[in-house]
């Protein structure tokens, strides 16, 4: 790569940075972004990349490329065009593969992440987690350790382990990012949302203290940091209900439903089918305690409800 097409790769990737993100006071006005622009900019980035490759040449010319590829998949997926960004994360792991020197381990880490989450959106969550475990395995290598990072992807590869019903490992990512951020501190509400993961994971496979005790403490973080009416408040509110409802402990369960329900009814049209279920969960208590009359009439406003905001409703679980 000659200085020229060096510096003329610099300059695309500084476009690129300052049309996404911005690098002074001009650029940070909220703009939309210019999503034409900034994929010309990655498909110029790409053709020069591809034509310069040249892995062993030096050093911070493989570097420049592997930050070039995994600039231009980003621009890709901000695009909503995830194949072609998985086939540039892929270039730039094959980079990385085929270079003698050595690429930074955190920009790898986040490569890997990158390609492990154009692999989930479309269905692939098993190969995801290849990628996002090998990410995972960077970071906690890294000096020092980015932990929030860390916290961020464990709860993510838990959420992954629990689709694919392997309840251990997903338990033991949810744990590590409970430890760490616990440890920095000042993330009280990711705390409160790996607790929330946690709860279900445990009323999941039964273990109905635990799942208690970890909803207990998400909707105390969230009740206490959060707006009264915020979603995120309604949805622990509910969580715990269906676990003290299993728990047979009904009158603090209804008291909670009856809690989430008008929380979510205040912003029904953000998430409809969240209101559909608690409204049905809160239902079939009634139906346990011989209030039939009081489930059915639950039942015909939330479907009323839901109506008026363009969602069906279907009375059957």
């Amino acid at each position: 790569m000659t200085s020229g097409q060096f510096h003329l790769l610099k300059i695309l990737r500084w476009h690129i940075h300052v049309l996404i993100e911005g690098d002074d006071d001009q650029w940070n006005d909220d703009s939309p972004i210019d999503l034409e622009r900034i994929d010309i900019l990655a498909d110029n980035i790409l053709i020069h990349t591809r034509r310069w490759s040249d892995p062993d040449s030096d050093p911070g010319e493989t570097s420049a490329l592997f930050d070039a590829l995994s600039l231009a998949g980003r621009v890709k997926m901000i695009n909503s065009d995830i194949r072609e960004a998985e086939k540039v994360y892929r270039e730039g792991l094959e980079l990385s593969l085929k270079t003698k020197f050595k690429i930074n381990p955190l920009d790898l880490a986040e490569l890997k992440q990158n390609l492990g989450a154009c692999l989930d959106q479309q269905g692939r969550e098993i190969e995801s987690i290849v990628y996002l475990t090998g990410a995972l395995e960077l970071m906690e290598r890294a000096d020092p350790v980015p932990l929030e990072s860390v916290a961020n992807l464990s709860n993510n590869l838990g959420l992954s382990f629990r689709n694919q019903k392997k309840f251990e490992e997903a338990e033991e990512h949810y744990l590590r990012a409970l430890e760490v951020f616990s440890k920095l501190g000042d993330n009280e509400l990711e705390l409160a949302l790996v607790c929330n993961n946690l709860g279900t994971l445990y009323w999941t496979v039964d273990e109905l203290d635990a799942a208690k005790e970890n909803h207990e403490i998400a909707l105390e973080i969230r009740t206490r940091l959060l707006p009264r009416k915020s979603l995120d408040i309604g949805q622990s509110a509910s969580n715990l209900a269906v676990v003290l409802h299993q728990g047979n402990q009904i009158s603090e369960a209804e008291e909670l439903y009856k809690k989430a329900i008008k929380i979510i009814n205040d912003s029904i049209t953000e998430d409809p089918s969240l209101y559909d279920a608690v409204t049905k969960n809160y239902a079939a208590l009634l139906d346990s305690k011989s209030e039939g009359r009081g489930a059915a009439k639950l039942l015909e406003t939330a479907r009323q409800q839901l109506e008026n905001v363009g969602c069906g409703f279907s009375r059957k679980d």
